[in-house]
């Protein structure tokens, strides 16, 4: 068994193990407090226009209001996981035990063969009222299937209700929608600016093919009718093939429904299977690169002994990486917990984990910025740690700032620019303030600095990060988002002016009517037919209500902030170990220049994956079909 599942609820959870409902559970309950701090301080923050208004003490009462009736709320859904998780475990434990017991192995003397199963056979007998039974069947353990077998039996099935929960949203924003990065790279493949490396190359390349398509039968909007198309089939591939692993590992009924219901009908996730987006495309190479690496902690990395899966994880792994910027991090950490899980498979684990990522860094990065000229750019994202909240103590009290401190961030940063620019939703603004080519010792200067400011100022370092994290973790009215359902907001007057600036080989009075030719082919794909306004009205109208199902925090924060409880709380180390790639997705997320609803595309759709390990009973013997 992969983390000695009967061992450690049993003894971390003596009654879940004797089969009685915990009615209170200490990591819930955790969990519901962390759960209070977070709705108070969201509510704070979002209702005082990030700080900008004041604190009144009516704001403070109808915030506490809110966030204990909120934290009961927690505090029931994490009960009601966790008793789910150690009944099917704890079933899974005693039916499977008593089925894979040889006959041929001995018995203690004055004991029958039936006897050491005894106790769990009579926690394993299905209830007789037929309502019960049926719950029952629902709510316990499956046996494992081999991933074979349960693709064999449900990929076509799972691949076509994934399919069939997206057609009206398909049908609603076809010929889908674009996200601004996205018009910044075809400007790069339509050759109007030189190829950055700001935006992934791999992505950029990508979508270039579809647009060199559109052009060549046209029209633009051909290429991005053709990306849709392309786009929806790969993810619902990938959703089909994380099902079929769901299913491999021998969850209840139910909660398998609930993971098919999940990438075939939630918002979070059917939203985004239209849109032309790096982060979209990213999810095509990390959801099976998802899958893998919790296969590899699961198995104690013996999984990659075969090598069809090797070479598909080193594949997958440079995948991942060329696609996306942040996902170098993301994985080096995630390998290094998953190091500590494979034990005697360590040293093949972590070869095929460096050859991923040497392909991606040492092979396809030079390779493709050779290739395609590409200007390399600094990635200046993390520095906004530093950079928001000097910005804030600035525009708010710059006195605060002595000389000392405004020379060591001389050599990195203008500060009285941060200060004059300062956002506080978001870093961009203060990082531009950078000094260009900054040295190593002007950085660590700065670092002194900003730790120095922080310790005079720790409230205004407070708010200035809560400006820009809050929204992940807060669930309440106007922490919620609709996705795009066209792409002619991209279009307004204001972008078409920033759009002019990348035709850097048209004269300058006339970038912006070239500007308008160039993308003319792409306009219109607001112009619909009333039953889809209609349809894309109503998504925005719950979103406008506070609908707390279209809130990032519910999906960034809480479903993670539970599932470690639990995990935590039965000590189960090797699902806590393969769930680090999870958490470190979100940890990339807090550390972001900005809440923003395109960021976690990847999280919304591996995280099935994850919240389906507390299901997980012993590793039995698998039938093959």
């Amino acid at each position: 068994m992969s983390d000695n599942v009967v061992a450690t609820v049993g003894a971390a959870n003596p009654r879940a193990a004797a089969g009685h409902i915990r009615w209170f559970d200490p990591a819930a309950l955790i969990v519901a407090i962390l759960g209070y701090g977070i709705d108070f301080a969201g509510a704070i923050v979002n209702n005082t226009r990030l700080f900008e208004d004041p604190i009144t003490d009516q704001l403070i009462r109808e915030s506490a209001q809110s966030g204990i009736l909120f934290s009961v709320v927690v505090y029931v859904a994490a009960l009601a996981a966790y008793n789910w998780a150690d009944f099917s475990t704890r079933s899974s434990a005693a039916q499977f035990a008593r089925q894979d017991a040889p006959a041929a192995v001995g018995t203690p003397a004055g004991q029958s063969e039936s006897q050491p199963a005894q106790a769990d056979s009579q926690s394993a007998q299905p209830p007789r009222n037929p309502i019960l039974r049926a719950l029952n069947v629902c709510l316990r353990a499956r046996r494992p299937i081999t991933f074979k077998a349960s693709l064999r039996k449900y990929f076509l099935l799972y691949w076509l209700a994934t399919l069939l929960g997206w057609s009206l949203w398909i049908a609603v924003t076809w010929p889908g929608a674009m996200r601004d990065d996205t018009i910044a790279q075809f400007m790069q493949t339509s050759g109007n600016i030189r190829y950055y490396t700001q935006h992934p190359l791999l992505d950029t390349i990508v979508f270039g093919w579809f647009w060199r398509f559109g052009a060549a039968t046209g029209s633009l909007m051909n290429g991005l009718a053709a990306y849709t198309v392309a786009q929806v089939l790969a993810l619902s591939l990938c959703c089909a093939f994380a099902l079929c692993y769901i299913r491999k590992l021998g969850l209840p009924f139910l909660a398998s429904l609930l993971a098919v219901l999940y990438y075939a009908l939630n918002y979070v996730v059917v939203g985004g299977v239209t849109m032309m987006g790096k982060d979209t495309l990213h999810v095509i190479a990390m959801l099976p690169t998802a899958v893998l690496f919790v296969e590899i902690c699961r198995t104690r990395g013996r999984v990659l002994r075969r090598w069809p899966v090797a070479t598909a994880f080193i594949l997958l792994v440079a995948l991942s990486v060329a696609s996306k910027r942040t996902a170098l991090m993301i994985l080096v950490l995630a390998f290094a917990f998953a190091l500590i899980v494979v034990r005697g498979n360590r040293k093949w684990f972590f070869a095929c984990a460096m050859a991923g990522l040497v392909l991606a860094q040492c092979v396809w990065g030079p390779l493709s910025v050779m290739a395609t000229d590409a200007a390399v750019t600094e990635s200046r994202e993390l520095y906004g740690v530093i950079t928001q909240p000097v910005g804030r103590v600035q525009a708010k009290n710059p006195s605060a700032i002595s000389a000392h401190d405004r020379e060591l961030l001389k050599g990195f940063m203008d500060v009285e620019g941060a200060g004059d620019r300062y956002n506080p939703s978001r870093t961009d603004e203060t990082v531009w303030s950078l000094v260009p080519h900054a040295s190593t010792a002007a950085k660590w200067d700065a670092v002194r600095a900003w730790a120095s400011i922080g310790l005079k100022n720790p409230a205004d370092y407070v708010m200035a990060y809560a400006g820009t994290t809050m929204n992940w973790a807060y669930t309440g009215k106007g922490s919620n988002f609709t996705y795009p359902t066209d792409a002619d907001y991209l279009f307004s007057e204001s972008y078409m002016k920033q759009w002019a600036t990348f035709m850097t080989h048209t004269p300058q009075d006339d970038r912006l009517p070239a500007a308008y030719r160039l993308l003319g082919d792409l306009m219109g794909t607001s112009n619909k037919a009333d039953w889809q306004r209609n349809v894309a009205e109503s998504v925005r109208r719950a979103a406008d209500q506070g609908n707390r199902w279209m809130s990032i925090g519910l999906y960034v924060t809480y479903v993670p902030m539970i599932l470690v409880g639990y995990l935590i709380s039965r000590r189960r180390w090797v699902a806590l170990g393969a769930t680090s790639l999870l958490l470190l997705t979100v940890a990339s997320l807090y550390a972001s220049p900005i809440v923003l609803f395109w960021y976690p595309a990847s999280e919304y759709f591996i995280l099935p994956l994850f919240t389906a390990l507390p299901f997980c009973g012993t590793e039995v013997r698998p039938r093959s079909s």
